[in-house]
């Protein structure tokens, strides 16, 4: 049973000088509050928000909307497929990067995470299924072959996020 306690009647005000915040990132909390939270800071760079499957089965339609507003969503993976209703993690991320973000971050716990996006690149996909067969995880063999690419691209990316390049992030390479 979960309790909202202090969050069931409140509506967030920011202060003035938050509205120019270039990011902003919602914690989990009432898809409703994060939407009010968003319309709050009109010009941010970078707009993302992270969820959980409460928000998924009681308000889904607040959540759908709040996704569809921000650049970023982070889940993790069992509420990637609840959200999505399908056991594929790709056609879950497809559904999900259809609604509007750029960027899915699926939390996969102590084995770290899985990204999925629009941007130009080897884990490019289609958000709306078109070109099946299109997207690097949909071939798994190639990623064996593109092994010793990573590690040459990895680095590059990190050298021009210092030079201040966006809006790649900082990739750190082990």
């Amino acid at each position: 049973d979960t309790q909202l306690n202090v969050f069931g009647n409140f509506h967030p005000v920011l202060p003035a000088a938050y509205a120019d915040a270039r990011f902003i990132f919602l914690a989990n909390i009432d898809p409703d509050l994060q939407y009010e939270v968003l319309q709050q800071v009109p010009h941010a760079k970078l707009r993302a928000m992270d969820t959980m499957n409460y928000w998924i089965e009681s308000k889904r339609a607040a959540l759908t909307r709040t996704m569809a507003a921000v650049d970023v969503v982070t889940m993790n993976e069992a509420e990637v497929r609840q959200f999505a209703g399908t056991s594929s993690l790709v056609a879950a991320a497809r559904t999900i990067l259809a609604l509007g973000p750029k960027t899915l971050v699926v939390k996969k716990g102590e084995y770290g995470c899985v990204v999925f996006g629009h941007l130009f690149g080897f884990f490019d996909i289609s958000p709306s299924g078109a070109n099946p067969g299109s997207s690097y995880w949909d071939h798994p063999e190639w990623y064996d072959r593109d092994r010793a690419l990573f590690r040459r691209y990895m680095p590059l990316c990190a050298e021009l996020c210092r030079a201040g390049w966006e809006p790649m992030p900082l990739a750190s390479v082990g």
